[in-house]
């Protein structure tokens, strides 16, 4: 089941009309989220093996009726991911490929082949280029990591999708056969690699080294990236530690006791975090933490508490999982 919580505008946290959901509005759903923006929500629907979508977005009524094959394993479920640019869906990788939308397709390099019609995509869509990983940012600049052919820099998402026109970018910690998951931001893309987290140039300038570690990050382990708004960065540590990466600095989250609360038990940590415009939000033991701007209530308080100084708790229990929008939050429970 998934639980919504603020601007609705755009129909992204429910099919409602109600423009503003201060208090919860489920949707039953029972699945992983692969996109929740302020245009929309996709959804991996588990029972049925088949993305749903819903909202305003252009891409939505096709993405709503891909039907994934039924037969498990599906390679099209191993790495499903939705690629972003501007807050809105851009391509869908699944199962190594790339699948393209028709408006992407009409925009590739004149000099790549016409991709193949997509045998397991939605309607009208394309299968491009294979990455076992990729990110695209606003600015334009995408990247592509294959296993067998390492990590590649491309000028915008046409480009990576065509696999044409790519710098290859090497640094020691990518060895062969590495597992790399690239996240990316308006300006910004940030690599896990085996606990450790590397910054890309995206701009490819001259003067610095294309790939550098993030310091503040070394040796903490970290199994989790989360991009968000405002090219900032949540990571989550093997330990349950939680980070705020900013573009100039790095923040420990540290929720800490309430009044009525005990100090956290041996084990506890935290296990997700989602960032949105101004907000932030943090998963700990089936409990949601929020701070920052609730102008519509998606922190889970009465849209006349415009900011939360603090961390504070949201009364929503059981979630197992935490997303963000630009002014929405996105909780998935158990049934």
């Amino acid at each position: 089941m998934l639980v919504g919580l603020g601007n609705n505008i755009n129909g992204a946290l429910s099919t409602s009309s109600i423009p503003v959901h201060s208090t919860p509005v489920s949707q039953s759903h029972d699945g992983a989220v692969l996109f929740h923006g302020w245009s929309c929500s996709v959804v991996l629907e588990y029972k049925n093996n088949r993305i749903r979508a819903w909202g305003r977005d252009p891409l939505v009524s096709s993405l709503d009726q891909w039907a994934l094959p039924t037969s498990p394993p599906s390679p099209l479920v191993q790495g499903l991911k939705v690629l972003t640019q501007h807050d809105r869906p851009a391509a869908v990788l699944a199962g190594g490929k790339v699948y393209l939308p028709p408006t992407c397709h009409s925009s590739l390099p004149v000099d790549s082949s016409a991709p193949a019609v997509a045998p397991f995509g939605p309607p009208g869509w394309y299968q491009g280029a294979n990455w076992d990983d990729a990110g695209v940012t606003d600015l334009g600049p995408a990247v592509g990591f294959c296993r067998e052919r390492g990590l590649y820099r491309f000028p915008d998402l046409e480009h990576l999708c065509a696999d044409k026109n790519g710098s290859r970018v090497e640094h020691p910690f990518l060895t062969a056969n590495t597992d790399v998951q690239v996240y990316a931001t308006e300006a910004r893309v940030l690599l896990l690699v085996h606990g450790h987290v590397l910054e890309l140039d995206v701009k490819n300038d001259t003067s610095r080294p294309p790939l550098t570690v993030v310091d503040e990050m070394e040796g903490l382990g970290v199994t989790q990236l989360i991009p968000g708004p405002g090219n900032r960065f949540g990571a989550v540590t093997q330990a349950g530690e939680g980070y705020l990466l900013g573009p100039h600095d790095v923040e420990a989250v540290v929720i800490g006791p309430g009044e009525d609360e005990d100090e956290d038990e041996e084990g506890d940590g935290i296990a997700a975090m989602a960032l949105g415009y101004e907000f932030d939000i943090v998963l700990s033991c089936g409990t949601v933490y929020a701070r920052g701007n609730n102008e519509f209530g998606q922190l889970g308080q009465r849209p006349t508490t415009k900011w939360l100084k603090t961390w504070t708790r949201v009364d929503v229990d059981g979630v197992t999982a935490v997303c963000a929008g630009r002014f929405s939050t996105l909780l998935a429970k158990a049934w």
